[in-house]
């Protein structure tokens, strides 16, 4: 007898249908249906189900709309429709093939100035094995 209040005593609290002999013997029968799981969802469920639904496909449709609309473009005609051609250069960024040209430009000035500078050092090299570093005629300002 004590092995059965132990297995009662276990059993969890919700039921999921249906009624036991232990249950109507205890007078506990009345409330299983109160406690049972609903077979079917009710509205409230359906309500969540279709609301759930119509945001996925509104965030979908969203998502869709930004992705294709190129507002950089419609910005860019619309500062040009105002006569603000002066203004897109401070509000639209750079495209990639403009950034590119850039850096390689920069590249370039780079090397240009490398270049220069040998250039001078050399001048320089020669200017001192013609006149001598430290004599008086290089520190001398020249009479012209």
């Amino acid at each position: 007898m004590s092995s059965s209040r132990l297995a009662a005593s276990i059993r969890p609290t919700m039921r999921l249908g249906g009624g036991d002999s232990d249950e109507e013997s205890r007078g506990q029968g009345d409330d299983v249906g109160s406690q049972a799981s609903e077979a079917y969802p009710s509205f409230i469920s359906q309500n969540r189900r279709v609301v759930s639904i119509v945001l996925g496909i509104f965030c979908l449709l969203l998502l869709r709309s930004h992705a294709q609309r190129d507002y950089q473009r419609d910005a860019e005609k619309f500062l040009r429709s105002k006569g603000r051609e002066d203004a897109l250069e401070y509000v639209m960024p750079k495209s990639a093939a403009e950034v590119k040209e850039e850096a390689m430009s920069q590249k370039e000035l780079l090397a240009y100035l490398a270049a220069k500078s040998k250039d001078l050092e050399a001048r320089v090299a020669a200017l001192e094995g013609t006149h001598g570093r430290g004599s008086s005629a290089a520190t001398a300002p020249s009479e012209a």
